[in-house]
């Protein structure tokens, strides 16, 4: 199989993200807080080497509750699953994800959306929705990467100084509620069921 279209994850069981310590002060010792997480991922590039932004980032989504983990890998598959697409193409056009351009992201997006089924050829991989999500999930990914690791770095946001451009929109979440959401400025329609 070649080794662009090797599965990039593994779902691993019982991992210590073990990450601070507590001090002692009668002993005067620091001993470890341990973690586990009862399920995460192994991600990779496509020729295996640990993808290991993610890895820390599927981790801050455990520990902050936004994503669940059950024996099977819960919300955080569906998740990881979104990123590799990001992953592959960052791949291919050999750069990595704080070299990002707006322009590298509209070809993520043309690319997802001219993708066609492996035993049919004629038809897309993906429809928009699908598509759209995919990208919903990579903005996630590269704020947190900007906020958390890149500090004062200009990669992503709403404004001209940012590498890659976001909109704000108004939507209504599952209950019902308006909220102010950053997406990608260009996105393909939504699909009709």
């Amino acid at each position: 199989m070649p080794e662009s279209k090797r599965q990039l994850f593994h779902l691993l069981h019982h991992v210590d993200v073990t990450h601070d310590a507590r001090y002692n002060p009668v002993s005067k010792t620091y001993s470890p807080r341990l973690e586990i997480a009862p399920a995460t991922f192994a991600v990779t590039w496509p020729d295996g080497i640990p993808c290991a932004l993610v890895e820390i980032y599927l981790v801050h989504l455990w520990r902050s509750g936004e994503a669940t983990v059950q024996l099977d890998g819960g919300s955080l598959r569906a998740t990881v699953a979104k990123l590799t697409p990001l992953i592959r193409h960052c791949w291919d056009i050999q750069k990595d994800f704080w070299e990002l351009e707006d322009a590298d992201v509209q070809q993520l997006v043309s690319d997802l959306q001219q993708e066609k089924k492996r035993t049919k050829p004629l038809e897309r991989a993906r429809n928009n929705n699908t598509v759209r999500e995919i990208i919903a999930a990579a903005v996630q990914f590269l704020l947190w990467l900007q906020e958390n690791v890149l500090v004062d770095a200009h990669l992503i946001g709403v404004g001209k100084e940012f590498r890659i451009s976001l909109a704000e929109k108004r939507v209504r979440d599952y209950r019902g509620r308006r909220k102010l959401v950053r997406v990608f400025h260009t996105l393909p329609p939504r699909a009709t069921q």
